[in-house]
C-alpha cells in the first residue's frame, strides 16, 4: 500500500447519473488488496466510476479499475426528438427522463466521461466497447470484483453473466444493479436454471444490488449485509 498521495476529496455527486451501490463498492474495497482487478460494466458519465476510484485512490491499494461502456446510451437514448415527444405525451415517459433525453448530446458522452473522472484517471481504464466483446479481452479467472450495470432487460443481463462469471477468480465477486428490476430476477433465474444455482445475496438499501458470492462460507459472510 502506498499511504503517502494525497488523499482526494470526493466528487462522484456532482456527476449526472444513478449510483446505488456504494455499499457493494465498499464491501469489495475492504476485502481486495493490491494488485486486484475490478471491471464495471455501465459508466455511463463516470459517478459510480468516480466513487470507486476516489476510495481506491484514498485506500493506497494498488487495484485496477476498468470501466466498460459503448458511452452511446441505452435504447431510450436513441430515441429520435418526435418519439421524445409522443412518449412523454402518452404517458409513457416521466418528466425526468423526458428532460434528461431532451437536454442529452449522446455524441458527447464519452468525452463527457473522461472530463468527469479526470481527478482520478490515474486509477481507471476506459473500454469503450459492448460489453459482451470487452469480455473476450480478459482471460478467464483474472479478475477479482466485476459489477454489472448495464442494460437490464433478461436478455442482456443473462448474456453478461453468462461472459463475465468465467473471468473471474476462484475466489472473485460479480455484482449487479437493480434487483428490483424483472429483468434483472429474470435473467439471474435463467442463470440458475441452466448453469447452476449459486449463492446470492443482497445489498442493504432501497434499491438493492445482487452479490453472486462464492460457496466458501468466510467470503460469504464479509459480503452477508443486514437488510434494513
Amino acid at each position: 500500500m502506498d499511504n503517502q498521495k494525497e488523499k482526494l476529496e470526493h466528487f462522484y455527486f456532482n456527476i449526472q447519473g444513478w449510483f446505488n451501490y456504494a455499499d457493494v463498492y465498499d464491501m469489495a474495497l475492504a476485502w481486495f488488496g493490491d494488485d486486484s482487478h475490478f471491471v464495471e460494466i455501465g459508466s455511463w458519465k463516470g459517478r459510480s466510476s468516480a466513487y470507486m476510484a476516489t476510495n481506491i485512490h484514498n485506500s493506497g491499494k494498488k487495484i485496477k479499475l476498468d470501466c466498460v461502456d459503448t458511452w452511446k446510451g441505452s435504447p431510450e437514448h436513441n430515441f429520435s426528438p418526435e418519439e421524445i415527444e409522443a412518449r412523454f405525451k402518452a404517458g409513457k415517459m416521466d418528466k425526468g427522463l423526458y428532460y434528461q433525453l431532451k437536454n442529452l448530446k449522446k455524441e458527447k458522452l464519452y468525452k463527457q466521461f473522461l472530463t468527469n473522472i479526470k481527478p482520478v484517471k490515474h486509477i481507471i481504464t476506459p473500454v469503450k466497447m459492448e460489453s459482451l466483446k470487452a469480455a473476450e479481452q480478459y482471460k478467464d479467472g483474472s479478475l477479482d470484483f466485476i459489477m454489472i450495470d448495464g442494460a437490464h432487460d433478461h436478455e442482456n443481463v443473462y448474456q453478461d453473466i453468462m461472459a463475465w462469471k468465467p473471468k473471474l477468480k476462484k475466489t472473485g465477486i460479480l455484482a449487479g444493479d437493480d434487483f428490483r428490476e424483472d429483468g434483472v430476477r429474470a435473467g439471474l433465474s435463467r442463470y440458475a436454471t441452466e448453469v447452476g444455482d449459486e449463492p446470492l445475496l443482497l445489498s442493504s438499501n432501497a434499491f438493492p444490488a445482487w452479490i453472486m458470492a462464492t460457496k466458501d462460507k468466510k467470503i460469504q459472510d464479509h459480503w452477508r449485509t443486514p437488510i434494513t
